[in-house]
């Protein structure tokens, strides 16, 4: 355990317990891009998932985001989570799903698809959250959201992954990779595996509860600084280890804006991710000014903030479908041992 002796988190926080009989987590990560297509098209591809993911079987919890991407495509995407393995099966495998992503009219038609799933232990997860909002894995049907003391300190996130007390979670690829878009993906479906504990975080901030100080506070002094690091992330994967890096605007049921957001980035591994949050300039100017707010606040704070962090065994699937050659790691080129 990294946490010190004697610690005390300066603010309480939360994480998800799953029941007892759920021993993996599936994720899918379902979007499409526009292909500079009519904004309808995109519009439309919102119901259509929507309607695929209520389906028979469909994930026990879903969230909507859109963003626009370093290459000026607008995006769609659902973060959708089963707690049992064999309903997704299910559901992915069911005619109104598999006839729909078959299809081989979107070889040529106006949107690009992705299709990003992964099968992980609960072992080789964790979660840490206030009590609202509630979000991604945490809002499964779980028993409880747990108190945990292991927060505040460079250390705790790895603390809370149960497999890190007999695991290093050590990246199956320690060689430097290259990373460069992908010729002719146009048209094409490409398949892609992820190497063993590739490490995927969705860290969110919400503003739902600041009032107008408190919002403006975080528009001014966190806000240019979460780009910042973002930024150094996205535009520096061989140096971070940050295979793809989304940074989204979560929106509701409807399609409408929500007053809330997160990034979502891939990682060689979780000591890839730590080592930007423990060391980087980027990391540390986030973390000080948080700290100010909270210093400043103390219980009084109105912002929250959430994340979840996944080390994905060898259960991936991959799937890109006429996406331009920068889509999510579509880019990324492992070298060989």
């Amino acid at each position: 355990m990294k946490k010190p002796k004697g610690h005390i988190a300066g603010a309480q926080r939360y994480s998800a317990r799953l029941a007892d009989s759920t021993q993996k987590i599936q994720v899918l990560y379902l979007g499409a891009q526009s292909n500079e297509a009519p904004a309808e098209d995109l519009i439309n591809f919102q119901a259509l998932a929507k309607s695929l993911l209520s389906t028979a079987d469909g994930p026990n919890h879903c969230d909507y985001a859109q963003y626009v991407d370093p290459q000026g495509v607008p995006t769609f995407f659902a973060t959708a989570y089963w707690t049992d393995p064999a309903q997704y099966q299910a559901w992915a495998s069911c005619e109104q799903v598999t006839s729909w992503w078959t299809d081989t009219a979107h070889l040529n038609g106006p949107l690009g698809y992705f299709w990003e799933a992964f099968c992980v232990s609960k072992d080789h997860c964790e979660t840490i959250a206030f009590t609202r909002p509630i979000r991604g894995l945490s809002a499964c049907p779980m028993h409880t959201i747990h108190p945990v003391d292991e927060s505040g300190y460079w250390g705790a996130a790895r603390d809370r992954i149960p497999a890190s007390a007999f695991d290093t979670l050590k990246g199956e690829k320690t060689l430097p990779i290259a990373y460069a878009a992908r010729d002719n993906t146009r048209g094409q479906l490409i398949n892609l595996k992820l190497p063993k504990n590739t490490c995927i975080i969705r860290s969110g901030v919400s503003w739902a509860d600041c009032g107008p100080e408190q919002h403006d506070s975080y528009k001014a002094n966190i806000k240019p600084k979460l780009d910042l690091g973002m930024d150094y992330l996205r535009e520096n994967p061989e140096e971070s280890g940050c295979l793809n890096l989304r940074q989204v605007d979560v929106v509701d049921d409807q399609g409408d804006s929500a007053p809330e957001g997160f990034s979502m980035g891939h990682f060689q591994s979780l000591a890839h991710l730590e080592k930007w949050a423990h060391e980087h300039p980027t990391h540390l100017a986030i973390y000080t000014r948080a700290l100010a707010e909270r210093t400043k606040y103390q219980d009084d704070l109105e912002l929250r903030t959430y994340h979840e962090v996944f080390i994905l065994d060898q259960e991936t699937d991959f799937r890109y479908l006429n996406c331009h050659g920068k889509t999510g790691l579509l880019p990324v080129h492992f070298g060989t041992a």
